[in-house]
């Protein structure tokens, strides 16, 4: 078996080499739309595929797809003017929609990645539909061409009254170049009335947009909802009894995965901050997937994740019911998020995450730490780009920077700071004058950066006290 998939590595590594070389001769006779679908396809690297992106833009400077392209590979690569392309794409596109593709305009596609592929994806049409709910974009039909299975479909229940599904018997050629024009290009920016914004820098804003109407746009389902009260009954939980769940990725989740492990903690890092927990009079549920790694039995801590109850309903019903989640920068957050349940969010490198959470959450970042000096690199620097944009085991390899996973200690204070900030008798958005001060730092980089991001959420106060020397 093994053999044969090398062989077959082998062929497919041969057909998209002999298929690089026929576009790098016959390129200069590829019209628009041909050219687009070839450098979107074809096997280079970013660096080539930006070569070959300047000569279409000069050759067709009106088409405005290669302007979306030459974007997504220089804000891939952390170049500084991938803004530039962003915005010329926007009005481009606007142009060449309104000429060509009228019949159309009010029409968006939605990537099947959104819904099929990483859980987390489907926060990204949350956030579309948030922002459509709040009048920040102009609404219009969102259409999904569906080829592969639902990732989630539990979760996917919510969605699916807000999209028109395409089944793949019914999907031609034609149709999928339409919804190449018309794509929302979820996962990579969010359309608005007066731009294109990047992800996490749309996420900000349009949680700032929703402070004061704090709209949520669901709440549990009635079928979700049962099956998860007949859950906790069964395990012995009372109706008075309150919980948290805790995700963390971990090595196990997927055993090949060679890009980013970055991204991974210890489960066993989280022992005494559930303790905390339990010795309040939570409960501790851990999330993930069949095989995570097992600790010493807890009082009230409940391995869920390697259950035989383990289910899609109830991985909904626990996220959006729990007092709040500790989590790390893995897609089972979303869940909690989406039903407003607070998030603290530990273990984190990808700082741009700090940026999308919200008033109620809690951000335990990891520090980076130079390799060519061995000096630890300022908050303030690490809130900025390119670090909010590290996405891989090889790009912080590039950047010659070692990620420093967090404490223990700095897990269980962070905890116990939540804990307090749930209370009833607190304020949901209390912050410490060493919180507000690092806050306000990291804002006006930001504007120096014209990015308008704007921190929402706040550092632990512990591990800010404990790393005075990097603030």
């Amino acid at each position: 078996m093994n053999f044969l998939k090398k062989i077959n590595n082998y062929i497919v590594f041969y057909i998209k080499f002999y298929f690089t070389i026929f576009s790098l001769v016959f390129y200069r006779n590829f019209g628009p739309d041909k050219g687009y679908r070839i450098i979107d396809k074809v096997y280079l690297s970013y660096e080539k595929k930006i070569f070959f992106l300047n000569y279409f833009i000069k050759k067709y400077p009106s088409y405005p797809y290669f302007y979306y392209l030459m974007f997504l590979y220089k804000f891939r690569l952390g170049k500084k003017d991938y803004n530039l392309f962003l915005k010329t794409y926007f009005d481009k596109r606007a142009t060449f929609v309104q000429e060509k593709l009228k019949q159309s305009k009010e029409t968006e596609f939605m990537e099947e990645h959104i819904v099929t592929g990483s859980f987390g994806n489907i926060i990204q049409l949350y956030l579309l539909l948030l922002a459509n709910r709040l009048g920040l974009r102009n609404k219009k039909k969102i259409v999904l061409l569906l080829n592969n299975k639902i990732t989630n479909n539990a979760l996917f229940e919510y969605f699916k009254n807000d999209i028109t599904i395409i089944n793949k018997k019914d999907i031609s050629e034609n149709l999928k170049f339409l919804s190449k024009q018309l794509n929302c290009h979820l996962g990579s920016v969010i359309e608005f009335k007066d731009s294109f914004k990047p992800t996490f820098i749309a996420c900000n804003y349009i949680n700032k947009q929703n402070e004061e109407k704090n709209i949520s746009l669901f709440n549990i389902k009635k079928s979700h909802a049962q099956s998860g009260e007949k859950y906790l009954k069964e395990i012995g939980l009372k109706e008075s009894d309150w919980y948290v769940t805790l995700h963390v990725r971990e090595n196990t989740y997927r055993k090949k995965e060679s890009t980013e492990s970055f991204r991974n903690a210890d489960i066993e890092d989280y022992i005494p901050a559930i303790n905390e927990i339990t010795k309040a009079g939570g409960y501790v549920f851990r999330m993930g997937h069949l095989g995570s790694k097992k600790i010493s039995a807890q009082s009230k801590y409940i391995d869920y994740a390697n259950s035989k109850y383990k289910s899609e309903e109830l991985d909904i019903f626990l996220g959006g019911t729990s007092k709040f989640c500790i989590a790390t920068s893995s897609g089972f957050y979303i869940i909690p998020d989406i039903f407003s349940v607070p998030i603290l969010m530990t273990n984190c490198p990808q700082h741009g995450v700090f940026f999308e959470l919200k008033k109620k959450d809690i951000y335990l970042p990891r520090i980076f730490k130079s390799k060519i000096d061995g000096k630890f690199l300022k908050l303030e620097t690490i809130f900025n780009y390119p670090y909010t944009n590290l996405a891989s085991d090889k790009s912080y390899e590039e950047n010659k920077i070692e990620v420093i996973k967090n404490s223990s200690e700095e897990i269980k204070n962070a905890t116990i700071e939540m804990l307090k900030q749930t209370e009833k008798k607190i304020e949901n958005n209390l912050y410490s004058d060493l919180q507000k001060n690092i806050n306000i730092k990291i804002h006006n980089l930001q504007n120096e950066k014209n990015t308008n991001l704007e921190p929402l959420s706040k550092i632990s106060h512990y591990f800010l006290e404990k790393n005075l020397n990097i603030i």
